[in-house]
C-alpha cells in the first residue's frame, strides 16, 4: 500500500500533478536507500529516510521502495544524494518534459548494483538547453568517483503494454498501453462473494493490496486471482485511507464485523458539477461530503471558491472532530442565536479554547475566515503542539504573531504552505475549497 504522499501546493493550493506551462522534471527512484537533495547553494530542501519523509520544501511521492521528486523550471541546480542502506540493484531515472508536457528527454539507469559503503550523485540542471552529461550518476567508494554509463537516453515515447488475466470472481482497471518509464496504478475489485488474492507474474505473489502501483519497462503480463470467500462478510466502514491516486479517488478501509477481515474500497463519486477531478479540493471534497462534514451549497454545486466564515470552519471543524457536546449551554453570544446550526460548534470550540469572540459579546458570524485563523483554529484544536523547526521562510509572519507557532506547524505536517517561497498571506481569505482541503490534511 503506498506509504507517504506530500504534494506542496501553490498559492493556488493546486496539486503538483496537474499539468503546467513549464519546463519541469521527475526523479524516479527503485531501491532500498537514503536520499538528500540539496539546491545550488548547498541547502538542504529534502530529506527521505527509511522511506519516509524528514522533511520537504518540493514535492515527492513515495510508494513502497520507491521514490519520485517533481522539479519545476527555476535558475536552481538540484543534486541528490543516494545512500544504500543494502545490498541489491537500484533504478534511477530522470524524465524531462517540455511546457506541454511531452517528453524532451528521459535518462535510465537500470539494476544498478549497490551496497552501503556506497554513495551516489545525481543532478538536475534546471535549464531547457541540453549539456552533455547533465544527468550523469555518479558513484562514491573509498574516495574513488566513477561516472557510470546511462542505460538508456530516450528522445521520444516508446509505448509498451500491460496486460491483466482475471480470474474468476472480479474485476481490475489500469490495463492498456502506455509510455515506457511510466508508472501505472492497477486496482482490483472482488466480487461480493469473492475475496482478492493478490497480483502475480508466472505463478509468483507480487502484491497482495488491492491497489497496485508498477513502473513500465517492457510488455508486461500480470494476473489478478481472486478466490470465493469463506466468510459472508459484513463490511464497516473503519476509516478514510490516505493513498495516492491519479483519478483522485478516495480509498476508504472496511473491516468485517464476523470474522476481522480488512479491504480497501473506492469512494469516487461527486455529485457537483464545479467539482471537477484533477483539482487540488476532489478528494477533499468526497471526504467532506462522505463524513458528512459540509453538504454542497446545492444539490448540484459545492461552490469552492466561495469564501467561508468564522461559524462555518469551527461548525467543520467540529464535526470533523466527531460533534462532541459542550459541556456548558452558556451562550455569551448575542450573534449566534440558540437554535442555528453552529451555536453547539461555536460553544465547543470557545470550550476548548479554539477560538474565542471578535469581543465579549459577539463571536463574528459571517466574518471571512482568514488563513492563519484557519490554521490556528486546527492547532489549537491539536493541543498547541511546538513545531520541531524553528525555521520561519516567510517575511509576513512575525514571531510575536499569534499565528507564529500555528503557521510553522500547519507548514511542517503538510497542511497548507506559502503563497510564495518567502510570503504565507496570513490575512488572506480561505474558501470553501480550501478549508476541506486543510481539513482532510489534518485529519486523514
Amino acid at each position: 500500500m503506498p506509504g507517504v504522499y506530500l504534494a506542496w501546493m501553490d498559492q493556488n493550493e493546486e496539486s503538483v500533478f496537474e499539468n503546467g506551462s513549464s519546463h519541469s522534471w521527475t526523479v524516479s527512484l527503485h531501491c532500498p536507500i537514503d536520499i538528500t537533495v540539496y539546491n545550488t547553494e548547498g541547502i538542504c530542501v529534502a530529506q527521505i529516510t527509511n522511506h519516509q519523509v524528514v522533511f520537504s520544501d518540493i514535492p515527492v511521492l513515495i510508494d513502497g521502495e520507491s521514490t519520485e521528486f517533481f522539479f519545476n523550471e527555476s535558475p536552481d541546480t538540484y543534486r541528490i544524494a543516494i545512500i544504500p542502506t543494502d545490498e541489491g540493484t537500484m533504478t534511477y531515472c530522470v524524465t524531462e518534459l517540455d511546457e506541454n508536457q511531452e517528453l524532451v528527454r528521459r535518462t535510465s539507469y537500470l539494476d544498478v548494483t549497490v551496497e552501503p559503503s556506497q554513495v551516489y550523485s545525481g543532478e538536475i540542471l534546471a535549464t531547457e538547453e541540453y549539456v552533455e552529461g547533465m544527468y550523469d550518476l555518479t558513484c562514491i567508494q573509498d574516495g574513488t568517483e566513477t561516472v557510470i554509463s546511462a542505460d538508456e537516453i530516450l528522445t521520444e515515447n516508446i509505448e509498451v503494454q500491460i496486460t491483466v488475466e482475471e480470474t474468476e470472481g472480479g474485476t481490475t482497471s489500469g490495463s492498456g498501453c502506455y509510455f515506457r518509464g511510466d508508472t501505472v496504478t492497477l486496482r482490483a475489485y472482488p466480487n461480493d462473494d469473492y475475496e482478492f488474492t493478490g497480483w502475480f507474474q508466472d505463478g509468483l505473489l507480487l502484491y497482495d493490496e488491492a491497489t497496485f502501483r508498477i513502473e513500465l519497462l517492457e510488455d508486461t503480463a500480470i494476473q489478478a486471482v481472486f478466490s470465493p470467500t469463506t466468510c459472508e462478510h459484513i463490511w464497516e466502514k473503519q476509516t478514510v485511507i490516505d493513498i495516492p491516486s491519479i483519478d483522485d479517488a478516495l480509498y476508504l478501509g472496511y473491516c468485517c464485523e464476523k470474522c476481522g477481515k480488512t479491504r480497501t474500497g473506492i469512494y469516487d463519486t461527486c455529485t457537483f458539477t464545479d467539482v471537477k477531478i484533477g483539482k487540488y479540493y476532489y478528494k477533499s471534497v468526497l471526504w467532506a461530503t462522505l463524513e458528512e462534514i459540509t453538504s454542497g451549497t446545492s444539490k448540484t454545486m459545492f461552490s469552492p471558491d466561495k469564501t467561508c466564515t468564522r461559524e462555518q470552519v469551527v461548525t467543520f471543524l467540529w464535526r470533523a472532530k466527531g460533534c462532541q457536546e459542550p459541556t456548558s449551554t452558556e451562550n455569551p453570544f448575542k450573534d449566534v442565536p440558540a437554535d442555528a446550526y453552529y451555536t453547539k460548534a461555536v460553544l465547543w470550540a470557545v470550550e476548548k479554547g479554539v477560538t474565542n469572540g471578535t469581543s465579549k459579546t459577539k463571536f463574528g458570524v459571517g466574518q471571512p475566515c482568514t488563513r492563519e485563523q484557519v490554521v490556528t483554529f486546527l492547532w489549537r484544536a491539536e493541543g498547541q503542539p511546538e513545531p520541531t523547526s524553528t525555521n520561519n521562510p516567510f517575511t509576513d509572519v512575525s514571531e510575536t504573531a499569534y499565528s507564529y507557532h500555528a503557521i510553522l506547524w500547519a507548514v511542517e505536517n503538510g497542511i497548507t504552505n506559502g503563497t510564495s517561497k518567502t510570503k504565507f498571506s496570513p490575512a488572506k481569505t480561505c474558501t470553501r475549497g480550501q478549508i476541506v482541503t486543510f481539513l482532510y490534511r489534518y485529519m486523514v
